[in-house]
């Protein structure tokens, strides 16, 4: 499951610090939406976390779906209508329009 896809169920999203997919660092706020953990031998005390704090667990929650609402769309949006514009107005070719609807939807 992606970052953003996980944040639009409210929930928050667990991932390595040094993770390489990128989606991570722009989208988790340490301890606010997720966490990002040093190495996987975190991940343990990372769901038992989970399991001893279920009442700041809902509010990670909530805050994965506020900024899903609140930052991600908005910037979806922003994109592909950027993208529709140019398209419209040649300056940009099919492939790359659908390259950045593409896009869009990973951010």
């Amino acid at each position: 499951m992606s970052v953003l896809e996980s944040f639009s169920f409210g929930l928050p999203f667990i991932a390595l610090k040094n993770a390489i997919s990128g989606g991570e660092h722009l989208n988790i706020v340490n301890n606010e939406n997720g966490f990002l953990l040093e190495s996987e031998n975190d991940l343990i005390s990372c769901f038992n976390w989970f399991d001893q704090n279920t009442d700041k667990a809902e509010i990670l929650g909530k805050n994965s779906f506020d900024f899903y609402t609140n930052k991600a769309i908005p910037m979806m949006q922003k994109v592909i209508k950027l993208s529709q514009n140019k398209y419209q107005q040649g300056e940009i070719d099919f492939l790359t329009y659908a390259q950045n609807i593409h896009k869009s939807i990973q951010i």
